[in-house]
């Protein structure tokens, strides 16, 4: 029965504490331990769409990183279509040349 008894007044005391401190801090009708909320919060909910109006300069950014994402695939995929053609030559003047003799 001493073990609830301490239990209850060190929990009375704690709660003291905390009002004391939040108090002294400016905060006596908020709670501490709330997470915080932020208005911007609410437009990364699910289903929720938050539109960003662009203007010129990013509009122009972006088309021009677009751009070079385009070059850079088609320059990649160029090289590899022209190296795989490249090989078949080589294989077939190999072949011609073993089919010759």
């Amino acid at each position: 029965m001493d073990t609830r008894e301490n239990n209850k007044q060190q929990e009375i005391d704690d709660g003291k504490s905390s009002s004391l401190l939040s108090e002294s801090k400016g905060q006596s009708g908020k709670d501490e331990d709330a997470p915080y909320h932020h208005h911007r919060d609410q437009q990364h909910q699910v289903g929720r769409k938050h539109h960003h109006h662009r203007d010129d300069s990013e509009t122009f950014k972006n088309e021009n990183l677009k751009a070079q994402q385009r070059k850079k695939f088609w320059s990649k995929t160029l090289f590899v279509l022209l190296s795989i053609i490249a090989f078949a030559v080589v294989l077939f003047a190999v072949w011609a040349y073993r089919f010759d003799e």
